[in-house]
C-alpha cells in the first residue's frame, strides 16, 4: 500500500469532523489584507480552493452565504467526499463542487483562485507533498490571492511530541483504531497517576497533554497522534520554504497573534528592532507556540505592514464576546467579559464601548461608530474624536476585544416577532445536526430544544406558532429541559412564552438569529 493510500484508508476508516473554521472564511482573509494595504479580492465575487476538505463543514456554510462566489473542496478520503457532495445536493447549492483528488495529482490546469485554505493537512503529509501545496499556491493563486496554511510548530510541539511519540510506540502492537485509542487513554492515565514517576516536571508535560486530549473527538486524537505524519516546523522553516517556492510571507491569520499588543513595552522594543523572520520566530520562542495559521500571497502585490488606523475605514465592528459594565467611579469605567477586562478613563474609548455593548451581538461600520460617539458625548465638532475612534478601534481588534469584518452578515441584537435563522442553519437542524454553524462562522453546540425550534425559524413564525410547535414536541416525549433538571414542560401559557423566549435569547446569544 502506497503512503498515499494509507491516508486515504485512515480518513476512510474514521473520518475527520468537518466545520466551520473561522480564521478561513474569505471575509476574514479579506479583511487582513485590507489591515496590510493588500488588495484582495472582494469575498461577494470570489474563488475558493479548500485542498483536504474532509466532509465539507467548512466551505458548505461559505458557499450558502455567498452566492455568488464558487467554491471547490478536494480530500483524498471517498467516504468524506460522498458525505461532503450528498450535503451540497440536499442543500441544492450549484456554486460548489467536491471531488476525490491526490493533493499531488494538481497542477496550474487546476484554475485559479483567490482563496485557498488549507487547514489541518500540511503538517500531516509527507514533505514532498508539503511542497507541493506550497507549489500550488504558487501556481493556483489568483494575482490578489491569498492562501491560508495551518501547521504544528516548534518549540511547543516538542512537549507534545513527547505524549505523541510514546502513544506511537505502545499502540504499534493494536490491529484496530479503537484498541490503539483506549490503549493510548490508559498509558496516559497510567503515567500521570504513577508515584513512580518522579520528575514533576515531566508530569505536568503529559497531565497538560491530557487535558488537552481532553473533550477532542476519536478522531482528532488518533489522526494527531497515531498517523504515520505528523511532522512540526520551526516558524523559520516555514518561511524559508514559503520563500523558496517564490511566495511571499503576509502574517499570521490571528489578529491578536498578527499585531503582538499585549507584549510588554520592552519585548515590543525587541520587535521592532528585528527582522520580520525574527519577530516571527522569538514569538514562538516566548509562548512555545504550538500551532499557526499562516497567510501567504504573491511577492509582488503591495504590502504596507505598517498597520495604521486609517486602513480600518470601510470596516464594521462587533465586540469578541459580550462584555458588562462592572463599575463606574472618577477614576474609571471598567468592562468585563468572560475573557476580556478593559478600564478606561478616556471619555472616547468610553463612549465606544458602550456603544460597542448596545449593539452586541451586532455589527456597526467604523462610520456609524464615529457618529454615535459624537452624538454620545454631544460633541459634532471635535476633530480629535474620530481619529481617537479610529485609533482606540485598532488597539481593540489587536487585543482581541473587537472583531473586524467587510460587509458582514448582520445579526439581530433581539429575537423580534418573526425570528429567523439562516437557511443554512435550519437545513443542519432538519436532518439531526446537534451542532450548526452560526453567522460568525463558528461551530454551536445545541440542545434538541434549541434545534427543533431553529428548523421553524424562517422569520414567518410568531412566537405564538413557536409555543405551539414546542409543545407539540413536548407530547412527543423530549424528556429534559435545556439548562435545566426538570422533565416537566410548563404548562400555563405564559410559562411557555417565557420558556420560547429564553430559547431565542440563547440563539441571540450564540450568534444565529439573523436581523
Amino acid at each position: 500500500m502506497t503512503l498515499e493510500s494509507a491516508i486515504a484508508k485512515s480518513y476512510d476508516d474514521l473520518p475527520y469532523p468537518s466545520g466551520p473554521q473561522p480564521l478561513t472564511h474569505p471575509r476574514h482573509l479579506s479583511m487582513i489584507g485590507t489591515l496590510f494595504g493588500f488588495p484582495a479580492v472582494k469575498v461577494d465575487q470570489c474563488r475558493v480552493l479548500e485542498i483536504g476538505c474532509a466532509g465539507g463543514g467548512n466551505i458548505l456554510p461559505m458557499a450558502f452565504e455567498l452566492p455568488q462566489s464558487r467554491f471547490v473542496g478536494i480530500d483524498i478520503s471517498a467516504r468524506q467526499i460522498n458525505e461532503a457532495c450528498e450535503s451540497a445536493k440536499r442543500l441544492a447549492l450549484d456554486n460548489i463542487e467536491f471531488q476525490r483528488r491526490d493533493i499531488l495529482e494538481l497542477n496550474a490546469d487546476f484554475g485559479q483562485f483567490d482563496y485557498i485554505i488549507c487547514h489541518g493537512v500540511f503538517s500531516w503529509v509527507p514533505k514532498q507533498v508539503q511542497d507541493h501545496i506550497l507549489s500550488l499556491g504558487k501556481q493556483l493563486l489568483g494575482p490578489q490571492g491569498i492562501m491560508y496554511v495551518s501547521y504544528n510548530t516548534y518549540p511547543g510541539w516538542h512537549m507534545r511530541g513527547i505524549a505523541r511519540d510514546m502513544l506511537a510506540y505502545h499502540a504499534r502492537k493494536f490491529e484496530t483504531i479503537g484498541e490503539k485509542l483506549a490503549q493510548g487513554r490508559s498509558l496516559l492515565d497510567f503515567l500521570i497517576h504513577s508515584p513512580d514517576l518522579r520528575d514533576e516536571t515531566y508530569r505536568q508535560i503529559l497531565k497538560d497533554e491530557v487535558e488537552h486530549l481532553t473533550g477532542h473527538h476519536d478522531a482528532y486524537i488518533f489522526h494527531e497522534h497515531f498517523e504515520e505524519n505528523n511532522t512540526p516546523l520551526y516558524f523559520h522553516e516555514f518561511f524559508e520554504r514559503v520563500t523558496a517556492h517564490e511566495l511571499r510571507y503576509l502574517g499570521d491569520a490571528n489578529v491578536p497573534e498578527l499585531m503582538k499588543a499585549d507584549f510588554d513595552e520592552a519585548t515590543q522594543k525587541l520587535m521592532r528592532d528585528v527582522s520580520l523572520l525574527e519577530q516571527e520566530q522569538f514569538t514562538d520562542f516566548l509562548t512555545a507556540r504550538t500551532f499557526r495559521r499562516s497567510l501567504v500571497c504573491h511577492p509582488d502585490q503591495p504590502l504596507d505592514r505598517n498597520i495604521g488606523p486609517i486602513r480600518l475605514t470601510g470596516l464594521s465592528f462587533a465586540l469578541a464576546e459580550p462584555l458588562q459594565i462592572e463599575g463606574e467611579d472618577a477614576l474609571a469605567t471598567t468592562f468585563v467579559g468572560q475573557t476580556k477586562k478593559i478600564a478606561t478613563d478616556h471619555p472616547f474609548l468610553e463612549a465606544l464601548l458602550c456603544e460597542l455593548v448596545k449593539s452586541w451581538p451586532s455589527w456597526v461600520t467604523v462610520e456609524e461608530l464615529v457618529y454615535r460617539a459624537r452624538d454620545v458625548l454631544e460633541d459634532d465638532t471635535d476633530s480629535d474624536l474620530e481619529d481617537s475612534v479610529f485609533e482606540d478601534l485598532l488597539l481593540l481588534l489587536a487585543r482581541g476585544v473587537v472583531l473586524a469584518s467587510p460587509n458582514p452578515t448582520q445579526l439581530a441584537t433581539s429575537a423580534g416577532p418573526l425570528p429567523k435563522v439562516s437557511g443554512f442553519v435550519r437545513a443542519q437542524c432538519t436532518t439531526g445536526r446537534s451542532v450548526v454553524t452560526n453567522l460568525r462562522h463558528a461551530a454551536v453546540s445545541l440542545s434538541p430544544w434549541h434545534q427543533h425550534l431553529c428548523s421553524f425559524l424562517d422569520g414567518s413564525h410568531s412566537r405564538e406558532d413557536l409555543r405551539l410547535e414546542l409543545q407539540r414536541f413536548s407530547l412527543a416525549g423530549e424528556p429534559v429541559l435545556p439548562n435545566s433538571s426538570s422533565k416537566v414542560f410548563p404548562i400555563s401559557r405564559d410559562q411557555q412564552l417565557h420558556f420560547v423566549d429564553q430559547l431565542l435569547q440563547d440563539l441571540v446569544e450564540c450568534y444565529l438569529l439573523t436581523a
